[in-house]
C-alpha cells in the first residue's frame, strides 16, 4: 500500500497489502516537494518569526484609583506646601506621576 502512495505498483504476486519492515520507502522523484513558507522580508534581513516581546497590547486587568496610584507623590507635594489635593491629583495624572514635572506645572499654575 505504501508503494501505491508513492506511485509505485505493488510487487507481483501480492494483493497490495504487506507488512512494513520498519524502513521508509524511497520518496517518489515525481512528487513535488513541499514549499517552504514564503517570507517577503527575509531578503531584507528581517526576522522570520514573531518579534520577541510582541504579545499585543498589555491591558491591566484591574484599574487603580489615581488617589491610590499616586499616593506617595500626593504626600510629597503636600509636604512641600502644595495643599490643594484635587489640583495636585490632576497634575499628577497629566504627568503620569512624574513628581518633578508636576511641581513645575504647579508653579506655572501659580504664576511663578
Amino acid at each position: 500500500m505504501l508503494n501505491q502512495m508513492y506511485g509505485q505498483p505493488p510487487p507481483t504476486g501480492t494483493t497490495g497489502t504487506q507488512e512494513t519492515t520498519g524502513t521508509n520507502p524511497a520518496p517518489n522523484p515525481n512528487m513535488p516537494m513541499p514549499m517552504p513558507m514564503f517570507n517577503p522580508f527575509a531578503m531584507f534581513g528581517m526576522p522570520t518569526g514573531p518579534i520577541p516581546g510582541s504579545q499585543g497590547p498589555q491591558v491591566p486587568t484591574t484599574t487603580v484609583a489615581p488617589e491610590v496610584k499616586y499616593q506617595e507623590q500626593l504626600k510629597k507635594l503636600e509636604e512641600m506646601g502644595f495643599v490643594n489635593k484635587e489640583t495636585n491629583l490632576q497634575v499628577l495624572i497629566a504627568t503620569n506621576g512624574n513628581i518633578n514635572l508636576a511641581i513645575e506645572r504647579l508653579f506655572n499654575l501659580m504664576g511663578k
